[in-house]
């Protein structure tokens, strides 16, 4: 089973939905939603990657790079594709795509509980806190 790797098109709104949906992660449709995806996908310093296996959507990645830091702002596989490898393979490929932009370091927000899979992704614990203010 080959994982391919691909940008973000419109249609894959609502398969991407769907996903983060049934990970718990679709707390902000706002910025999350498909809507989100779009505009994202349409930024000239983000990385939106969409996975694929035989031609079905099992995840995707996105995080940005503004010339001097690069973030992973989400990750998100499948339950159907979960323990395959797909999210480290969707790391590896936009934590690529940012060292081809020249980015010397990536950092990415997570939750607490799943500090060490990104451990052991090579990621470091800082001592910082990510904070949100509603605009509108």
């Amino acid at each position: 089973m080959e994982v391919k790797f691909r940008g973000f098109t419109e249609s894959d709104g609502d398969v991407l939905e769907r996903i983060l949906i049934e990970n718990g992660q679709f707390d902000y449709p706002e910025v999350e939603g498909k809507n989100s995806m779009r505009r994202v996908s349409q930024c000239d310093g983000a990385v939106f990657l969409v996975a694929e296996i035989e031609g079905v959507v099992c995840g995707f990645a996105k995080g940005f790079y503004d010339g001097s830091r690069a973030q992973i702002q989400l990750v998100s596989v499948s339950q159907n594709f979960k323990k395959r490898g797909i999210g480290t393979k969707l790391v590896d490929a936009v934590v690529e795509k940012f060292r081809a932009r020249g980015a010397l370091t990536v950092s990415v927000i997570n939750l607490e509980s799943t500090t060490e899979y990104w451990a052991q992704l090579g990621f470091e614990k800082l001592p910082v806190h990510v904070m949100l203010k509603q605009t509108s």
